[in-house]
């Protein structure tokens, strides 16, 4: 059963992953010092989150994820931030790194080792097991950490987990990944996360709407189309 996070309102924080695409370290700290600076940790921005490629290639021979440094999370942390992490539900994550199918005791182990204040477990190289069998291990794996950790899912709304996922995360996407366009939106993701909303079957559950993560770039474009 999910450990659950005492959610006032969905966690905000920034997501760089779409203006770099690599989770550089440098980039993680001048996130943390950006959002203690110019005050949006005072109205609850306090998550930085780290996405794929911030693990080795591979596991070491003891089958663990080894860490790029965690030196890097204690920096997070001291600046009274909350840290991110990504892993995958599948053999390999989104970008051939090692995923945590099969492995999630291990690494579940090691993110709390971290302090780790949220997971977001993405959903590549499933090998076509159902979401609903590969999802909940996970969740069982964090809870044995005894850490609480704000468990995402990152199912892409396939197996409708408005339905279902409430029981085994705290929050769960509804959408696969989209770019900041109208054009993209208004194709299927809006039609499918309010459609999602109708079959919250969890109180306190936060559904992740893609276009929320990438608000920063979206804000840029939205004069320019609208004047179109």
């Amino acid at each position: 059963m999910l450990r659950y996070v005492n959610i006032m309102r969905a966690p905000i924080g920034f997501f760089f992953f779409f203006f770099f695409h690599f989770p550089y370290e440098w980039v993680t700290i001048l996130v943390s010092d950006a959002l203690v600076s110019i005050g949006l940790v005072d109205l609850g921005y306090v998550y930085v989150n780290i996405d794929d490629c911030w693990s080795s290639i591979k596991r070491d021979t003891k089958w663990s994820i080894s860490p790029r440094s965690k030196a890097l999370a204690d920096y997070v942390h001291a600046k009274g931030l909350k840290l991110g992490i990504y892993s995958d539900a599948g053999i390999f994550t989104c970008q051939l790194r090692p995923g945590s199918l099969y492995h999630e005791n291990d690494d579940a182990e090691l993110f709390a080792s971290w302090g780790v204040d949220y997971l977001k477990y993405d959903n590549c190289y499933n090998l076509d097991i159902s979401s609903k069998k590969r999802y909940p291990p996970m969740c069982d794996a964090l809870n044995a950490t005894g850490r609480t950790i704000f468990y995402s899912l990152c199912e892409w709304g396939v197996d409708d987990p408005a339905l279902w996922a409430g029981k085994v995360g705290n929050g769960w996407r509804t959408t696969d990944d989209i770019n900041d366009s109208w054009a993209r939106i208004q194709k299927k993701e809006m039609g499918r996360f309010l459609v999602s909303l109708c079959n919250i079957k969890c109180r306190g559950c936060i559904q992740i709407l893609f276009l929320l993560a990438l608000f920063g770039l979206f804000e840029c474009n939205i004069i320019r189309q609208s004047q179109a």
